[in-house]
């Protein structure tokens, strides 16, 4: 599965303008910054529900921009908490982990083009 979806891209630039698509990655990926450090606090306090609804946040706003592997990554552990166990699951944490970093990494690059 691809990092990102390029016809949701596209689309989300026609919907919008060419100067304002940056705008709107740059704010993306301050929502993934914060949906992160919500998301590393909830694990900490185990707390699910809260992983649960950071998870949730996430999932939908990756969905809305083309994210496909962070939406997949984030409803993976929305599933998880729901059912109580995404705070004990290392692997899928740290496999989240590294699909917020490829993704950050790949919507910094697009957007670099872009400007």
């Amino acid at each position: 599965m691809d990092i990102l979806d390029d016809e949701v891209l596209n689309r989300l630039a026609i919907d919008t303008s060419s100067s304002r698509f940056p705008v709107l990655i740059a704010a993306f990926l301050e929502e993934i910054d914060k949906c992160t450090e919500q998301l590393n606090a909830a694990v900490s306090e185990r707390n699910e529900e809260k992983v649960r609804e950071v998870a949730h946040v996430l999932r939908s706003v990756s969905g809305t921009f083309g994210a496909n592997r962070l939406y997949e990554s984030s409803t993976r552990i929305e599933q998880a908490a729901i059912e109580e166990k995404a705070c004990h699951n290392r692997a899928l944490l740290d496999l989240h982990s590294k699909t917020v970093r490829d993704t950050v990494l790949a919507f910094t690059e697009l957007n670099s083009k872009r400007r």
